[in-house]
């Protein structure tokens, strides 16, 4: 579990009882002074929130507290400002060496992103996305339409939904549900398990945490893409993780003029960019992604892992796209000749191509009827990125 000290400061108390405190994985700890910070931390945290004023000091006098004792100095620390706050307070911020700085109250969702990016741990334990389906009751007779239904959801996830309920349901209840996602043919009908009931924050209505059991593969698939599409329209960003001894950074959505590549910057060793949903870079930004990589001085190795075919053909037209780096891993198109199935498979460049020394695609099976897969594009100009740049 990881550990989060903050100062007091109902707002922030607030914003992350709305988005983080549910999660099993972290916990949330106050302190009154700055006395009581260091204290706090020193007890064992991984990040640190500080209001700009405390009662007893201020903020940059606070971090300097902080940073003169040896063992805290590996603790990022955000600055809370109140919304509004000048441009100037986040340079000064910078500069004064907090990790970040963050608005109150923040917007929905603002929180579980920057505390992902400086724990290294996931979005969430099961990342939510706010979704209206209407569901029901599959045990229900038919002709009971109005018992059959149960409420709205809240969001969705993969794994599970908060649903606003017209009645409430034991916890540990088994539901067969069933609901149309949209832009979705038919309907899902799966089994669920009341998990938590809210009876307060949706009254008179209740909240109702259920988890889903036995998913059919069918039904999985159509979750899955279909939150696949709601994350391609993100904004773009980021989290750090740690997985088997390397720092891998995983970046979701599209690279715009306007995102901020800032934090970036300060990534050093061994780095890896997991691109999967890294859906592609918008042309008005490529030089930002040339100038980032390029800026990773304290960088020894920078690998691509995961590529989708759509960054492949931009790493193909844009000569030094590649530049300072290395495509470990990434996705090639395939098509079944027999059963007509389109598929995306990933090819590992030291294991399927010999170190990139091998242009021709790798042979892959159907998944459909094991039948063998042909590669659906041009050879030569698909695999053009593993030529040696300068």
């Amino acid at each position: 579990m990881k550990t989060i000290v903050a100062s007091l400061n109902p707002d922030l108390a607030k914003d992350f009882d709305r988005d983080l405190l549910r999660r099993r994985d972290l916990r949330l700890v106050t302190a009154r002074s700055t006395s009581e910070l260091v204290e706090r931390l020193k007890a064992g945290a991984d990040l640190c929130f500080m209001d700009r004023v405390l009662p007893d000091s201020d903020a940059m006098t606070a971090l300097a507290t902080i940073r003169a004792e040896k063992s805290l100095d590996r603790i990022p620390v955000v600055l809370v400002v109140a919304t509004g706050s000048p441009v100037s307070d986040r340079l000064q911020a910078r500069t004064a060496g907090f990790a970040d700085i963050v608005e109150l109250p923040a917007p929905p969702g603002s929180l579980p992103l920057l505390v992902a990016r400086l724990l290294g741990v996931p979005l969430r334990e099961d990342e939510r996305f706010a979704v209206r389906v209407h569901v029901f009751d599959s045990a229900a007779p038919e002709a009971e339409a109005t018992d059959a239904y149960l409420g709205t959801s809240v969001d969705l996830s993969e794994n599970g939904m908060l649903l606003k309920a017209k009645r409430e349901v034991p916890v540990g209840t088994q539901l067969a549900l069933r609901f149309a996602l949209p832009g979705h043919a038919g309907e899902l009908s799966l089994r669920s398990r009341v998990v938590r009931v809210d009876k307060t924050n949706f009254a008179p209505a209740k909240g109702l945490a259920l988890a889903f059991e036995d998913l059919k593969e069918s039904d999985s698939a159509a979750l899955h893409d279909y939150l696949r599409v709601l994350v391609s329209g993100r904004p773009f960003y980021w989290q750090v993780t740690q997985e088997d001894g390397r720092q891998v950074v995983s970046l979701f959505g599209v690279l715009t003029a306007e995102s901020d590549l800032e934090p970036l910057r300060t990534l050093n060793g061994d780095v890896f960019f997991r691109m999967r949903e890294f859906r592609r870079i918008s042309s008005d930004s490529v030089q930002r992604w040339i100038e980032l990589v390029r800026s990773l001085k304290s960088a020894k190795r920078i690998g691509l892992l995961e590529c989708p075919i759509s960054f492949i053909h931009q790493a193909n037209l844009i000569p030094n796209l590649l530049e300072r780096q290395e495509v470990v891993t990434f996705f090639a198109p395939y098509a079944c000749d027999r059963c007509g199935l389109d598929q995306e498979q990933l090819v590992d460049v030291q294991r399927d191509l010999d170190g990139g020394k091998r242009r021709t695609p790798p042979p892959f099976k159907c998944s459909a009827c094991q039948g063998p897969l042909a590669f659906d594009d041009l050879v030569e100009q698909y695999f053009t990125f593993l030529d040696p740049r300068s």
